[in-house]
């Protein structure tokens, strides 16, 4: 699938720009720009997130490592992490032209039919985006979001999800991470709010942000040596997912769609 596809290299560039980040080893960096300028070519709106989090983290490490002097604290020149962050902005900045000149040429493919024209950047903008007032309303947070895209990644009992979160985000160790993947969640809403209430295949990319906050949430507890409320929680998320399989997945999966509309116009 498309979808999946964009995802894939959107973890290897974060992955491998993050780790670049931490030891300044320049072929995980070139591997890192080749995976990103392969996700943002498959997939623009998906990549967005990973692009966004790794210019995040390295305009961040870019002003750390500047002299500071304020207040009575004095910091002094970090040269090793500027060149690091700003190789991987320059990245970045890379990966981002390389979407540009990209969608300058798919726009320019689609303009030689008449039917295409109608799909181009331009006329699907809208679409894209949607109303600016969507990006708070119910129909995206409760209808499209605690209604549908938890409920499908996590089944009925998604609600342990939150607890999750709290239970990271009160662990030192796991917070300021769990604080990047709900951005990384929470980004794509806010970016294209509109394919995200129409498509319910477009949290795919969310979903491993909010896998990882669960995830997250488990792994602070065991590391407090609380087992038993730590397998008790994957426990009780993986109970509910197979729930959702077997009541909502597997019936669609065994089901005949040769009556279908769909799939006879597909066929």
């Amino acid at each position: 699938m498309i979808e999946s596809t964009a995802l894939f290299f959107g973890l290897s560039w974060l992955a491998l720009s993050f780790s670049y980040l931490q030891t300044g080893s320049w072929w995980r960096m070139g591997f890192a720009v080749a995976a990103g300028a392969l996700g943002i070519t498959t997939k623009s709106t998906t990549f967005v997130v990973f692009g966004l989090l790794i210019g995040g983290l390295a305009s961040i490490k870019l002003m750390g490592a500047a002299p500071l002097r304020v207040l009575g604290l004095e910091r002094r020149f970090n040269r090793s992490d500027a060149i690091k962050a700003a190789v991987c902005l320059a990245g970045c900045a890379i990966v981002l032209g390389i979407g540009i000149v990209w969608l300058k040429f798919s726009d320019e493919t689609k303009q030689l039919n008449p039917l295409g024209e109608l799909l181009d950047s331009e006329h699907l903008a809208q679409f894209n985006y949607g109303p600016f007032d969507l990006r708070w309303s119910k129909t995206l947070w409760e209808d499209a979001i605690l209604r549908r895209a938890l409920p499908e990644l996590f089944g009925p009992l998604f609600i342990v999800v939150f607890a999750c979160f709290g239970i990271a985000l009160a662990s030192r160790p796991h917070a300021r991470l769990a604080m990047i993947c709900a951005l990384g969640a929470v980004i794509p809403l806010l970016f294209v709010a509109n394919l995200h209430r129409v498509h319910n295949y477009y949290q795919y990319a969310n979903g491993f942000f909010v896998i990882a906050i669960a995830a997250l949430g488990c792994g602070a507890l065991l590391q407090q040596k609380r087992l038993a409320s730590s397998v008790a929680l994957l426990s009780t998320l993986l109970v509910s997912q197979i729930w959702q399989f077997q009541t909502d997945y597997k019936p669609d999966i065994e089901k005949d769609h040769t009556a279908n509309s769909r799939y006879a116009t597909g066929q």
